[in-house]
């Protein structure tokens, strides 16, 4: 409808200026067409969300999963992180930019409210951490590439 509205527009537009038939542009002072809302998507409920977080378990992105569940954080946030910004006695995780892929390049920027911001973790939280850390560390011994940038030493 929106689109009917500004081809409307242009024609009569252009009836005003260029071909001047018409006085004036009608369509100038009819109401612009309301974009319809997009429907809302789905977000899981608890039950839901702890059937994913014990099926994920066995995933290596398990941290991943569980710190974006328990935090609300934004993909490119926890793709940001690095060790240093996690404070695992104090129960907090410091958000302090966001990492994106653009054309297969990495790319940082600012968080999207452009100010770093900290967020209180439960104690499972802080015990996913701190297991997921083990398991780095031992994957380092191994020779296994990393896999999460939140696990990467500051």
């Amino acid at each position: 409808m929106e689109y009917v509205h500004a081809v409307l527009r242009k024609a009569f537009n252009d009836a005003v200026r260029v071909d001047q038939v018409l006085a004036s542009n009608p369509a100038e002072r009819a109401k612009r067409p309301r974009k319809p809302r997009p429907a809302p998507g789905t977000v899981w409920n608890d039950d839901q969300l702890r059937a994913f977080l014990r099926v994920a378990r066995r995933h290596r992105l398990y941290a991943f999963f569980h710190l974006a569940a328990y935090t609300g954080a934004w993909r490119g946030e926890l793709l940001n992180l690095r060790w240093a910004d996690i404070d695992l006695d104090a129960g907090e995780v410091t958000f302090r930019g966001s990492t994106d892929v653009i054309d297969g390049e990495r790319v940082e920027g600012t968080t999207k409210g452009g100010r770093e911001r900290t967020v209180s973790i439960d104690a499972g939280t802080v015990r996913v951490l701190k297991e997921h850390r083990a398991r780095q560390a031992r994957e380092r011994l191994s020779g296994l590439p990393e896999v999460l940038s939140v696990t990467r030493p500051g």
